[in-house]
């Protein structure tokens, strides 16, 4: 799917994978406590599992499966190496339509309503260590949601809970809530759309992965700007939380960031966020 409309992300990252156990946790909550109490419309679910070595070339089909299969998750990623693992929710009324009726004219892109994905660092041949983090990442299209998304300050505990939950259990650097015109399924944040950052160049420790409505800063974010007073700038609830980390939050609705809120959030966080042009002076 390459449309895009306003999305709902929540995500978090770390540039080395935990057991695990501890990722398939958080997507269960992801999907128990974010997706099944927050999107209004009647879901299909769809579980992708891949580990390296599969035959990727045909595409993924082979890899998927209907319904919700945590079984099937653990059994592989005990089996093997974890790549990633992709939970899809589709509306079950326009999928039911397009099967019934497989006219790409009449196909509706926004049939992919959420998704809930971990995928973990990649191994490339050569590299000293995985590259690109581990990210764990919850998505909803805003439409779909009760109330048609309309507002989203009903929506900013629940958020707020999974991404503390998702930090704490896999150990995450890094982490942000944002509301945001993207496609569900591009896990790339809308900072890294905009400068050209790929996975690849990913370092979770070092580099903010996205910001928005909620951003989550490491230890070293932290350092990078200066310390904590550093924040004294932002125009919002600034605290910190465990693991050494910090929490920004602008207002109290997700979907309504203003405009000199994003302004000087930016204006603040500028040194942990990577630039373009950062990618050869660090040898990524």
């Amino acid at each position: 799917m390459t449309s895009t409309h306003e999305t709902v992300v929540a995500g978090v990252g770390v540039r080395a994978a935990p057991d695990w156990g501890r990722v398939l946790e958080t997507l269960r909550r992801g999907v128990d406590e974010l997706v099944s109490r927050a999107v209004g419309i009647e879901l299909s679910w769809s579980t992708t599992v891949v580990v390296r070595g599969d035959d990727l070339e045909s595409g993924r089909a082979h890899l998927t499966t209907d319904g919700l299969n945590w079984e099937r998750v653990a059994a592989r990623f005990a089996a093997g190496d974890p790549e990633s693992v992709t939970l899809t929710a589709q509306s079950t009324v326009m999928r039911e339509a397009y099967l019934a009726d497989p006219d790409p004219e009449r196909y509706d892109p926004r049939m992919y309503v959420a998704e809930v994905r971990a995928t973990f660092p990649s191994r490339i041949p050569g590299g000293a260590e995985p590259s690109g983090g581990l990210r764990v990442r919850t998505t909803m299209s805003r439409w779909a949601l009760y109330g048609g998304g309309d507002r989203l300050d009903w929506l900013a505990g629940p958020l707020r809970g999974w991404l503390a939950f998702a930090a704490e259990t896999i150990g995450a650097d890094t982490g942000y809530v944002a509301a945001e015109d993207s496609s569900p399924t591009d896990d790339r944040s809308r900072i890294e759309r905009e400068r050209d950052l790929l996975a690849a160049h990913r370092d979770f420790s070092r580099w903010l992965w996205g910001v928005g409505w909620g951003t989550l800063l490491g230890p070293g974010h932290v350092a990078a700007i200066g310390g904590p007073g550093s924040l004294e700038t932002v125009r919002g609830t600034v605290y910190q939380v465990p693991g050494g980390r910090w929490w920004i939050e602008l207002g109290p609705d997700p979907g309504a960031v203003r405009e000199e809120q994003a302004t000087a959030l930016l204006a603040a966080l500028e040194p942990a966020l990577r630039d373009a042009d950062d990618r050869t002076a660090d040898g990524a």
